[in-house]
Order: C-alpha cells, then sequence, then structure tokens
C-alpha cells in the first residue's frame, strides 16, 4: 500500500515522500529506522493543482500524492 510520508515540521510538502509498504512489518521497520513515532491518518492532501501552486511541487510527484489513500506524519516535532 502506498502512503504520503512526510515529518511534523515541514512547513509544506515540498519534502514528502510516497512510500510503499506491501507489511505490517516492513511498515515496523521504518519507523524502527527513522526513530519517531508515526501518525498513521486519512490522507487530507489537497487536490494536485493546489499542491502544484502552493508547494512548488511537479505535476507527477502532486499525483501521487493526492492518490494516496492514507499518509503516515513522522512525529518528529510538537505539535499542537
Amino acid at each position: 500500500m502506498k502512503f504520503l510520508i512526510y515529518k511534523t515540521n515541514d512547513d509544506d510538502y515540498g519534502n514528502a515522500k510516497v512510500l510503499n509498504f506491501n507489511t505490517l512489518e516492513s511498515l515496523m521497520a521504518f519507523q524502527k529506522k527513522i526513530g519517531y513515532p508515526l501518525i498513521i491518518s486519512k490522507n487530507d492532501v489537497p487536490d494536485t493543482d493546489i499542491l502544484i501552486e502552493y508547494s512548488n511541487i511537479e505535476r507527477e510527484k502532486a499525483k501521487a500524492m493526492v492518490e494516496c489513500e492514507y499518509s503516515i506524519e513522522i512525529y518528529n516535532d510538537y505539535r499542537e
């Protein structure tokens, strides 16, 4: 399953990635590797055109980000 991955302290989606995890074990290995808690939720990224306009992201990357059903936030900083 493909997930949109971003960090809590990112100001926009410019550094976000789309990663595929086929098993729970691979997701857990990813969490162990990065060393921060993960927050998995429904993907609420705006549409492709908004990402391109406000985050200066290429169309193909923006499209892939929007197509992910779920997102993973790497909780590396405090948020309200």
